[in-house]
């Protein structure tokens, strides 16, 4: 058996037996780290360092803007946000400048919300989650996931 503390033990106990007001209780005394996030806006950081809320388009790589998502639609946005689009990726060949731009259709999933430093009460997306519906771009897997870091 796993021990799990008194804390743990005693909302355990509260929750068997049905005591509404020991379990809220006993929830109030876990420590602020245990509690959940704070509720918030939260946003996909561009590269402008602006917050976007369901955007049409998205730059993935703002040095060079040779890989970005266009034709954006959200399904859901909240701690966890889905949506689809299109990403185009420069070829790159024979170099970036002379390369051609191939579109791929993807889903798109952005997913752990992270405290923007700085702007107090908002939350950014730190990881976005893209999967190729049809071809995938050579050299990827089928689904790759993005670190998404705002500049600070």
């Amino acid at each position: 058996m796993k021990l799990i503390g008194l804390r743990g033990a005693a909302l355990a106990a509260a929750v068997a037996c049905g005591i509404g007001g020991t379990a809220t209780a006993a929830m109030a005394a876990l420590p602020a780290a245990q509690a959940a996030p704070a509720a918030g806006r939260v946003v996909l950081v561009t590269c402008a360092g602006k917050g976007a809320t369901r955007p049409a388009s998205y730059i993935i790589t703002c040095a060079d803007a040779n890989d970005y998502l266009t034709g954006l639609s959200w399904s859901s946005w909240a701690a966890l946000a889905r949506g689809s689009g299109k990403e185009k990726i420069n070829t790159c060949h024979p170099n970036c400048a002379e390369g051609k731009f191939k579109t791929y259709p993807v889903k798109v999933e952005l997913w752990r919300p992270e405290a923007w430093k700085h702007h107090s009460g908002v939350r950014y997306f730190s990881r976005m989650t893209l999967t190729y519906t049809k071809a995938v771009p050579k050299g990827y897997h089928r689904t790759r996931v993005v670190d998404l870091v705002p500049a600070p």
